[in-house]
């Protein structure tokens, strides 16, 4: 199994965290963890899949900083409530597609 898929298979979960969408941000700052600095999220947190130019919602995201091993969470603090939407909504689609007896 490739390490990019998650441990059940599922060939369209191409991501080692809960799906295909990231968390995308216009800004991002640095916070101290232990002795090092770490980039994080700073603002509204958006939806993104990886090589798209725009967020779930629409936005235009060329220049947006991208935190690959940041799942997007919809319902988690500071997260655009249109990407969450098109999010769980595209979860919803991926289970009504999904071939009877493969496991979720």
């Amino acid at each position: 199994m490739s390490e990019t898929m998650t441990t059940r298979g599922c060939p369209c979960q191409r991501s080692t965290r809960t799906g295909p969408w990231i968390v995308s941000t216009a800004h991002r700052s640095q916070v101290l963890v232990g002795f090092d600095l770490v980039w994080v999220p700073h603002g509204l947190r958006h939806a993104r899949q990886i090589g798209s130019t725009t967020t779930a919602c629409g936005q235009p995201a060329h220049l947006w900083r991208n935190f690959h091993e940041m799942a997007f969470v919809p319902g988690a603090a500071q997260t655009c409530r249109a990407c969450a939407e098109r999010v769980l909504a595209s979860r919803s689609e991926h289970r009504d597609r999904r071939p009877s007896g493969v496991l979720s």
